[in-house]
């Protein structure tokens, strides 16, 4: 077992990890520029948006910050990409970082996790902009040992250097004081795959049967069903600002057009249940309530709450 910022980390999980993290074959996204055999696997960006990738794919690649100039993807295995030539090669590297695609790392970040394979990375590293990076893949990810798999795991999760769970810090009677059971299950913990976002996670932690809170925990819920399952635990708009003493009470951030984008539950003394986004390697946490409003104070949302009262 491992600790991150507060969560438990199983070997199980750090095993699956493993397997989201790179795919095969590899998505790069190109302009037309780049030229490649005729037979290779090409798609158009409308093509690829309406293959339905799962999300963990979608994530671990960051597709949704991709630049549009990448305006096809070529699908390369490890031994397709070792064929081209090597202008070819750098080509295509240097579109995944002027792309923003993700799994392209600065070399001198990854660096120590490469031993026993630098020659071998090599091939997978371009220069740009005065920096060197690496793009990583399949064959590179497995020349590693566990160790620096899981040592460079460690160092993707945490890069965003995220707030750190309070839930080692409470006592048994704080959890036996919690209004639901579900909640001790839920915080400090990743979902096995991307999907699991801050409606399901919300919506879990007001849930009494436990099956069902796991099972709400792991979906991809959107704004409609979330509202609807508030409705059915007896949660309804509230008018009224939200108090320091506020307690069992639903946030939820509203865009300009009144669309949520964001939700956590409130349990009481400051105290919240907190999912950030969707991806794999975003944590359930128990956080205190300004963490969170801190961190969502950039976007222009209107806070509203829902509670039973």
């Amino acid at each position: 077992m491992k600790s991150l910022f507060g969560c438990t980390i199983s070997e199980g999980l750090m095993a699956q990890w493993s397997q989201l993290l790179v795919c095969e074959p590899s998505p790069f996204f190109i302009p037309d520029t780049v030229m490649l055999p005729e037979e290779t696997l090409i798609l158009s960006r409308k093509a690829f948006s309406e293959v339905g990738f799962d999300a963990s794919f979608r994530d671990s690649y960051t597709v949704y910050h991709i630049s549009p100039d990448g305006n096809r993807v070529a699908f390369l295995s490890s031994a397709e990409f070792d064929t081209l030539p090597q202008e070819s090669q750098q080509a295509l590297l240097a579109a995944q970082c002027a792309m923003k695609r993700g799994q392209v790392y600065r070399w001198k970040q990854i660096e120590p996790f490469l031993t026993g394979c630098v020659e071998q990375a090599e091939t997978r590293s371009v220069s740009a902009a005065g920096e060197k990076y690496l793009v990583l893949d399949t064959k590179i990810w497995q020349l590693l040992s566990e160790d620096m798999r899981q040592a460079w795991l460690v160092d993707f999760v945490t890069a965003d250097k995220p707030a750190v769970c309070l839930s080692p810090t409470l006592s048994e009677a704080d959890w036996a004081a919690m209004p639901y059971d579900s909640i001790r299950a839920l915080a400090g913990t990743f979902p096995a795959r991307s999907g699991a976002n801050c409606f399901s996670t919300t919506l879990a932690a007001i849930t009494h049967q436990m099956d069902t809170a796991r099972t709400i925990a792991d979906f991809w819920l959107h704004q409609e069903p979330f509202l609807e399952g508030l409705e059915r635990r007896g949660y309804h708009l509230l008018e009224e600002n939200l108090m320091p003493d506020a307690r069992d009470r639903v946030l939820i951030w509203n865009d300009q057009q009144g669309k949520p984008q964001h939700t956590c539950y409130l349990i009481g003394n400051g105290l919240v249940v907190n999912k950030n986004s969707q991806s794999w390697f975003s944590p359930r946490q128990l956080l205190y309530l300004d963490t969170v409003l801190n961190e969502w104070k950039h976007e222009p949302f209107e806070i509203v709450l829902y509670g039973r009262g």
